[in-house]
């Protein structure tokens, strides 16, 4: 189980999410787990399509 019913004090106990688990977590809050996703911002000028306009 990922989440588990809070106790009396409001706190879920940590021993029921895995190492695996929680590093996944923590790369999804810091937005590490989409950078693989994002395409690089930086591009090559000389492979971009220029149109050719006719008169």
């Amino acid at each position: 189980r990922l989440f588990a019913v809070p106790d009396t004090d409001g706190y879920s106990p940590i021993r029921l999410v895995t190492e695996d688990q929680a590093q996944f977590l923590d790369h999804v809050v810091s937005g590490q787990f989409f950078q693989q996703f994002e395409e690089p911002l930086a591009f090559d000028t000389n492979d971009c399509v220029v149109p050719i306009r006719s008169r």
